[in-house]
């Protein structure tokens, strides 16, 4: 198993060991956000570990973003700061950019 593949499983278990600590997105919505996450990373060419990771590439960063304001628009009820632990622990105030960026007000 390579480097890269050993890196997004143990994104992929960290992401949803998080969500149900966090107590998880509620049971009436059947997309979870790490199903999201994921759809979105794949959509533009990245991992999971890359969303979740430091890096602050413009291309990562877009991803993160659009992958934040989407599980947003999936799960109106989130906050930003359960959106935050769950993009690598980051301050919620980078989820609120992320949804200004993208068109989400009222948050």
């Amino acid at each position: 198993m390579n480097n890269i593949a050993l890196l997004t499983m143990k994104a992929d278990v960290r992401f949803s060991s998080l969500i149900q600590r966090l107590g998880g997105p509620s049971q009436s919505h059947k997309v979870r956000a790490i199903d999201i996450a994921t759809r979105v990373a794949h959509e533009d060419g990245l991992t999971l570990a890359d969303l979740v990771g430091e890096s602050r590439r413009r291309k990562i960063v877009d991803s993160r973003y659009r992958a934040m304001a989407e599980i947003k628009r999936v799960h109106p009820g989130i906050g930003s700061v359960r959106v935050a632990r769950l993009f690598g622990d980051r301050d919620h105030t980078c989820v609120l950019r992320a949804w200004r960026r993208h068109g989400i007000a009222g948050y």
